[in-house]
């Protein structure tokens, strides 16, 4: 493996690490609220441009970086 390769692959993971806690801080209050039985807040959490929304897209791009680093690797 080529050191551009290693580096590629150490940055996706270091942003995939870093983009984790904040998406399951979000995921836990709208947890916290459906267990609380507020239902129309939950969805309201769920909904399109909210810090939820905000934190999963940003984990979901991290992990396809991630996963076309390691691709990449294997070639």
């Amino acid at each position: 493996m080529t050191p551009a390769k290693r580096t590629a692959t150490w940055t996706a993971t270091g942003i995939v690490w870093s983009r984790t806690p904040s998406f399951h801080l979000e995921a836990a209050k709208i947890a916290r609220a459906i267990n609380d039985k507020r239902y129309d807040e939950a969805l309201r959490m769920l909904g399109r441009g909210t810090d939820y929304s905000e934190a999963s897209i940003a984990l979901g791009l991290a992990i396809t970086q991630l996963m076309k680093a390691l691709a990449t690797r294997r070639s």
